[in-house]
């Protein structure tokens, strides 16, 4: 039977892949004044037009939302590639890889509680990568 747990891991980190790619196209129309807004502008407290036109967003010149599109396919591959082999070290490659994504996500939420504007599509993000970790850490715990 395949890990239902894996799957999960798998599915929702292919659409944080997607809602990633969004945000990094939103980001640099943003940065490149082809557009002014985002689908999700929908309050001064819930714009993510209003955290890509802050500097914390960005690093090094690119969007934050750009490394996490190195990160979801990463762990997609993770959750892919152990339920074709089965192995056990996947669990704890994801909790890794999760933690270290949720205290960089938690750094910009932090950020946006600074300007008090929050992107809803990043907290969507911050869900998924808890969602992940809590689903690794589970079944580490119960492997024990």
């Amino acid at each position: 039977m395949k890990d239902k747990k894996l799957i999960t891991i798998a599915i929702i980190s292919s659409l944080a892949s997607m809602n990633a790619l969004y945000l990094t196209y939103s980001a640099y129309e943003l940065k490149a004044n082809l557009s002014s807004w985002s689908f999700c502008d929908i309050s001064n407290t819930f714009s993510c037009t209003s955290v890509f036109n802050n500097d914390f967003a960005w690093f090094w010149g690119i969007p934050f939302s750009e490394i996490a599109l190195v990160v979801y396919p990463i762990l997609v591959g993770l959750a892919i590639w152990w339920l074709m082999w089965n192995s056990k070290k996947a669990y704890l490659s994801i909790l890794i890889l999760s933690i270290w994504w949720l205290l960089f996500n938690s750094y910009i939420i932090f950020n946006e509680y600074g300007i008090w504007t929050y992107c809803i599509l990043c907290l969507i993000c911050t869900l998924i990568i808890t969602i992940n970790w809590i689903l690794a850490f589970i079944w580490l715990k119960k492997s024990k």
